[in-house]
């Protein structure tokens, strides 16, 4: 069986105890670094920063744990992150209301060497198919017979996740988009059946 690969791993930083100068050594390495700063209060621990590290590629568990200096991880202790976009919005508690939440938003975490921060969120399957109904559901209430006015209009509506969907799922919803208008053309239905649908 094949070794293995992950491109993040995570830890944390007590700053009592971590060395002096920490996060300079970690932007000095050229790595690429994210951190978000936690205060003690919410949890009855101590203030801490959780920090997460890209590599370049996928690599080996062990080589991506070694490429963190030593004496920064809280404990020596490097966890492989399997889940990258779930943990980068732990970084400000993005899905858990009941922890501390940081006005800041975003902007709380700071990123350096070009780290690839991702705050959307990851669906399951069973959400995409209902953000996909949801879509068809919206183009038939709107009548869209261009796949333009599909993703302006999700946009202008805030519906961001929807346009990012629909972006990704380029080839089923003009397929879709450009079948109702064929059907239009050839007298199918008019423009008021669309509503009655």
């Amino acid at each position: 069986m094949a070794t293995p690969k992950h491109r993040y791993a995570a830890f944390e930083v007590y700053p009592e105890s971590a060395p002096a100068g920490w996060w300079e050594v970690l932007k000095n390495t050229h790595g690429m670094f994210c951190r978000s700063l936690h205060h003690g209060g919410y949890d009855e621990g101590k203030d801490h920063y959780h920090v997460m590290y890209c590599h370049g590629s996928p690599t080996t568990d062990n080589h991506l744990k070694s490429c963190i200096p030593e004496g920064i991880a809280a404990n020596g202790h490097v966890e492989i992150c399997t889940s990258p976009r779930g943990y980068m919005r732990y970084l400000i508690h993005l899905d858990d209301p009941d922890k501390e939440q940081f006005e800041d938003g975003r902007d709380h975490i700071e990123c350096v060497n070009g780290f690839p921060l991702d705050l959307s969120k990851e669906y399951t399957q069973e959400e995409r198919k209902q953000m996909k109904r949801e879509i068809f559901q919206y183009i038939r209430t709107y009548d869209v017979l261009e796949y333009c006015d599909l993703i302006d209009g999700l946009m202008d509506d805030c519906m961001y996740d929807h346009a990012d969907l629909a972006s990704n799922s380029t080839i089923t919803f003009k397929g879709y988009i450009d079948s109702r208008r064929n059907k239009r053309r050839s007298g199918a239905y008019d423009t008021g059946d669309a509503q009655a649908e």
